[in-house]
This record gives C-alpha cells, structure tokens and sequence, in this order.
C-alpha cells in the first residue's frame, strides 16, 4: 500500500466522493450476490453431499459480510483528518483486507482439516456419503459465472475510480479467485466417476475430501500474500 502510495499521491489524499459512489455501487452488487450464492452453495452441499460445496457457502457468506464492512470502510476513507485519526482514514483500507485475509485463511484451515477428517475415516474402513453429481454441476456452472460477472463489474468500477481503489481491485481479485476455485473443484468432482474401473477407483468415494485438501493446499498462500 505504502509502495502504491509513492507512486500516486493522490492515495494519500481523502478519497473524491465519486469514487465512494463508485465502490458503493459495487460493493452493494457483490454483497447480494455472495448472500446468494452462500445460501445456493450450503443448499447444493445438503442435496449433494459435498464438503467442496460446504465450503464455496462458507466462503460466499463471509464474503457478504465483509462487503458490509467494506462498504463502511469505503465510506469512512472520504472523512478528513480529525483528532481520532490525524493522519486520515486511509488505513481502514489496510485493515479490512487484513480482515478478508483473516476471514480466507479460516474458511481454508476449517475446509483442509475436516476433509483431512473424513480421508481418515474411509482409510480406516469407515463409511463415506455417495455424492450426488447433479447439483454439483448445476452450483458450480452458476457460481462461476456469477464470479466472473462480478469481476467485471469490479473492474469497471475501478477503473471510474481512475483506478484509485484499492477495495475495488481486492475485491476483482477474490471474484476471480473464486471462480477459478469454483471451477476446479467442480472439473475435479465431476471428473471422479470416470476413474471407476482403474486403479484409481479407490479414491472415488473420498475425490470431494481430496478435492477440498488440493484447493486449500493451492490457495492458503492467498491470505498470507
């Protein structure tokens, strides 16, 4: 942030009320969408019996309430510098993607370590529920879609904010992350039942754990980053 500062000063000032607009409006449109597709994403993993389902919910509502924050924080960044804050608001910014950071990195360490769970309890000779691929492929289709369209619709915002934002482009870059999980873990759970007759037969009934393992292994770097 501070890099980003030097490079344009104008960060460093109280951000134009165009630009709170902007966020605004934009933020509003990513807030009811994850409400949405956290509801779709906990109904799906019931109909569907799939953690990386559970998971995609989880994450979709955490990410409804922190655009309820970060609408806020947008709002407070417009303030002037006053007693409380003298040198400005600006560092509410910071704060709340250390927030979406936090909030990633428990979404991950909870999905990794209950699927860890359920790969012990298969190769200890217990039982495992059968997925259900039929709304897996119906969720996973929508929601990355929707995510895409939400990027976009970050993107364009950023860039009427003259690409001052740096709420706007955090949030571009976690619909496109989204998506790209999104994507793969649905590629990878529909993929499963093509391995029945090989010699990878064995992990069919536990692809959704491994899916969900892969996906935090791949991504933990994110919240750290």
């Amino acid at each position: 942030h501070q890099t980003s500062q030097a490079r344009n000063p104008q960060l460093t000032m109280t951000a134009p009320a165009s630009d709170v607009r902007f966020e605004n409006r934009s933020l509003a449109t990513a807030m009811w969408a994850n409400l949405f597709m956290g509801a779709a994403g906990i109904t799906a993993s019931q109909l569907s019996n799939s953690d990386a389902l559970m998971v995609d919910g989880l994450y979709s509502g955490a990410n409804f309430f922190s655009a309820l924050i970060a609408m806020r924080v947008a709002s407070s960044i417009k303030k002037p510098a006053d007693k409380r804050m003298p040198f400005g608001y600006d560092a509410n910014e910071s704060l709340y993607i250390l927030f979406r950071s936090l909030v990633l990195l428990g979404v991950l360490a909870f999905a990794g370590l209950n699927s860890l769970r359920k790969i012990i309890t298969y190769a200890n000779g217990g039982e495992v529920p059968a997925l259900n691929f039929g709304p897996i492929a119906i969720y996973m289709i929508s929601r990355v879609l929707i995510c895409l369209a939400l990027a976009l619709w970050h993107h364009f915002n950023w860039r009427k904010t003259g690409r001052r934002s740096e709420i706007l482009k955090t949030e571009q870059t976690a619909a496109i992350v989204d998506s790209v999980i999104s994507a793969g873990a649905g590629c990878a759970l529909l993929s499963a039942p093509l391995l029945r007759g090989t010699p990878a037969e064995v992990v069919v009934p536990v692809a959704d754990a491994i899916v969900v393992v892969v996906l935090a292994l791949i991504m933990i770097h994110q919240p750290f980053g």
